[in-house]
């Protein structure tokens, strides 16, 4: 994380959390009350909507990950989730430049004297050393109940797909470790606005720890 003897009025907040815990959900209402986001996900997206980097991907990992015009996303992690060498090559082609459009946009960010909340929505944002970008970072805490009911409705995971994936990442504990905020989502939409809500004004006030 950035030194913040030297920190500007605005705030670069790293999410980070366990599979599921709804990442991004929180993003999209932070989003809406006006903080800038940097979704790696979506920057990804578009990196391999160019034709010549996803045929180098595709050349890389030897399967096809186009069909029917749309990067096939499953095909992918599919490929590469039992294979560290072609994770390895995925992440050369792909990481660089997610990681200079971050770099951009934190940039814009510490430039405009208005903005007060840029949120790095990054998977792997620690792994992949996004931290150094972050002036804090904030734990989004969330049951495994909750979180395998998500991943069983979006991506159809069983809990053994979802301790699977879990044993490749860091442990929770030395991600909660890392984090100095926390933001609640048990699911309860509700209770998530309120948590977004004193999470901005506890951030507008000055605190530098939300527990």
């Amino acid at each position: 994380m950035r030194d913040r003897g030297s920190r500007p009025a605005g705030l670069v907040v790293g999410l980070v959390g366990g599979i599921g815990a709804g990442k991004s959900e929180v993003a999209r209402r932070l989003a809406s009350r006006g903080a800038w986001i940097f979704d790696a996900d979506e920057a990804a997206k578009e990196i391999l909507a160019d034709p010549r980097r996803a045929a180098a991907v595709e050349k890389d990992l030897g399967v096809r990950i186009r069909a029917a015009g749309r990067i096939d996303r499953r095909a992918i992690a599919a490929r590469v989730f039992e294979d560290p060498e072609a994770l390895a090559r995925l992440e050369a082609r792909i990481h660089p430049e997610v990681r200079r459009r971050a770099e951009r946009m934190a940039a814009a960010f510490r430039r405009d004297r208005d903005a007060r909340i840029l949120v790095l929505d990054v998977p792997l944002l620690l792994e992949a050393g996004f931290d150094d970008l972050c002036d804090t970072i904030a734990w989004v805490e969330a049951p495994r109940a909750a979180r395998l009911r998500r991943v069983r409705a979006e991506r159809g995971w069983t809990p053994s797909d979802l301790a699977r994936r879990e044993r490749r990442q860091w442990p929770l504990a030395r991600k909660r470790a890392r984090a100095e905020l926390r933001i609640r989502n048990a699911g309860d939409r509700r209770a998530l606005e309120k948590e977004v809500k004193r999470f901005i004004a506890r951030l507008e006030a000055g605190a530098m720890t939300v527990r």
